[in-house]
């Protein structure tokens, strides 16, 4: 697969989650992710 694919196929997926193409999406931050992490380890996922 190319890049071009591989971008044009993660283009597809979020846009069949609803986030479209230009949309600000922000990144998630440390304090988030390390909220995540335990979430998932109190529930047993990782």
């Amino acid at each position: 697969m190319t890049l071009f694919e591989f971008f044009a196929a993660v283009d597809g997926y979020l846009e069949s989650k609803g986030v479209k193409k230009g949309d600000n999406v922000k990144s998630m931050t440390r304090g988030e992710y390390n909220q995540l992490l335990a979430k998932l380890r109190d529930e047993g996922k990782i």
